[in-house]
C-alpha cells in the first residue's frame, strides 16, 4: 500500500503543476472509456504514466458552489438505491473520493482507489441519460419524477466539468471473476470476493459511509485486493444530508452488504450460464431452502464446494433483497427499505 501512496503523491504534484488550459487539453484528447449517467470516464497519460480521469457535469444549480455536499436537485432519497438514478451531486462525489483517499493514505484501509487532484474545467460533459427516454421513466418514479426530470435537464445542459483525476486500475471485479471463471479459479475468488466484500462494507458503515451502489462493475481489483469506486450515490454523516438521507444511515444496517452480495451472485451465476433473471432467481429460492438442492450442482463446476456454500449461506438474502429490488423498479418502493439480517 506504500508504494501506491507514493505513487499517487508523485502523480499529484504533477496534476497540481497543470494550469486550467493544460488540464482542459489533456480532458479533451483523452480516451473514453465510458459514458454513463453520471458523467464520462477516460484514460490519459500524465507524465507517461496511465491516469483515469472522471468527468462529471456541474450543473447550473452547483455552479455557485460545486464542493457544497447538499442535495441541491431534491432528489426523492429512493434515488440512493441505484435503479438507474442520477446522483444527488457532484460536491458529494468529490467530498467521497477525498474522504475515501484519507482513510487510505492515513493507513486506516486499503480499499478505495486514490484521488490524485480535482480540477474544474469549461468542458461540455457527455451524459449518457437514454435510459430515461421513453414513457417508463415517469412512471416508475411517480410523484417524484418532477425533480429527476429537472436534474436530467440540468446535466444535458451543463456548460462545465468536475474533474477528478483517480489512480488508474484498468480492471473491474466482473471482469476478473469473468476470468477466473474461464481460468478454473472461480472458488478462490469467489470466495476471497465474498470476505473482502463483507468486511469492507462493515467497516464503511461504522464510518457512517454508505456507498449505496456495490456491484462488480463499480468495484476494481488491484492485486487481488478490491477497490471500491463510483460514489455517485453515496452518503457520509459529516454531508450536509436531508432528514431521510441522515436517518438513513441507522435504518439501513447491511444495506450495502446485503445488495452487494445480491449484485455478486446474479453477476457470477449469469457467467456460468444461468442468463435468465427468474431462472437464477428460483435457484437461489432452492438454496436458501435447501443447501444441498439438485439445482446447485451444475454450479459447483465453476465455484466448488466452498462457493456454493458461500451461496447457500447467503441465498436467502439475495432472495430477499432481489425481490425488494424487482418492486423498486415498478413503484420506487416509497423511498423505504425494511432491514433484515444476514450472515456476518
Amino acid at each position: 500500500m506504500t508504494a501506491r501512496v507514493d505513487s499517487a503523491r508523485r502523480m499529484s504534484v504533477e496534476i497540481a503543476r497543470l494550469d486550467d488550459s493544460q488540464v482542459r487539453d489533456l480532458v479533451d484528447s483523452a480516451e473514453t472509456v465510458g459514458v454513463g449517467i453520471g458523467g464520462t470516464t477516460k484514460t490519459v497519460h500524465v507524465a507517461g504514466t496511465p491516469v483515469f480521469v472522471k468527468q462529471l457535469p456541474i450543473t447550473r444549480s452547483e455552479e455557485t458552489d460545486p464542493f457544497a455536499t447538499d442535495n441541491r436537485a431534491g432528489l426523492p432519497f429512493v434515488c440512493h438505491y441505484g435503479i438507474g438514478s442520477p446522483s444527488c451531486g457532484v460536491g458529494r462525489e468529490v467530498a467521497a473520493h477525498q474522504l475515501t483517499s484519507e482513510w487510505v493514505e492515513s493507513g486506516e484501509v486499503d480499499f478505495f482507489p486514490l484521488l490524485l487532484g480535482s480540477r474544474i474545467v469549461d468542458l461540455k460533459p457527455d451524459v449518457d441519460l437514454s435510459e430515461f427516454d421513453g414513457d417508463g421513466p415517469p412512471q416508475q418514479w411517480g410523484t417524484s419524477w418532477p425533480q429527476v426530470e429537472r436534474r436530467l435537464a440540468e446535466m444535458k445542459t451543463a456548460r462545465s466539468s468536475m474533474v477528478l483525476f483517480l489512480e488508474h486500475v484498468p480492471e473491474t471485479l466482473g471482469s476478473a471473476l469473468r476470468r477466473s471463471l474461464a481460468e478454473g479459479s472461480g472458488e478462490s475468488v469467489f470466495t476471497d470476493t465474498v470476505a473482502q466484500i463483507i468486511a469492507a462494507t462493515a467497516w464503511m458503515e461504522k464510518q457512517g459511509f454508505h456507498h449505496f451502489d456495490v456491484h462488480p462493475g463499480n468495484i476494481l481489483i488491484h492485486e487481488g485486493r478490491l477497490l471500491f469506486t463510483d460514489f455517485g450515490l453515496s452518503l457520509h454523516h459529516r454531508f450536509d444530508l436531508t432528514t431521510e438521507e441522515a436517518s438513513s444511515l441507522t435504518t439501513h444496517p447491511g444495506f450495502d452488504r446485503d445488495t452487494a452480495l445480491m449484485h455478486l451472485f446474479h453477476w457470477v451465476l449469469y457467467e456460468l450460464g444461468y442468463t435468465s433473471g427468474p431462472r437464477r432467481l428460483a435457484l437461489l429460492r432452492a438454496a436458501a431452502t435447501d443447501p444441498a438442492a439438485p439445482e446447485l450442482v451444475p454450479v459447483r463446476a465453476g465455484l466448488g464446494d466452498t462457493g456454493v456454500d458461500l451461496i447457500a449461506a447467503d441465498a436467502s438474502v439475495v432472495v430477499r433483497m432481489t425481490e425488494r429490488f424487482a418492486v423498486l423498479m415498478k413503484d420506487a418502493f416509497g423511498g423505504r427499505y425494511v432491514a433484515g439480517s444476514s450472515r456476518s
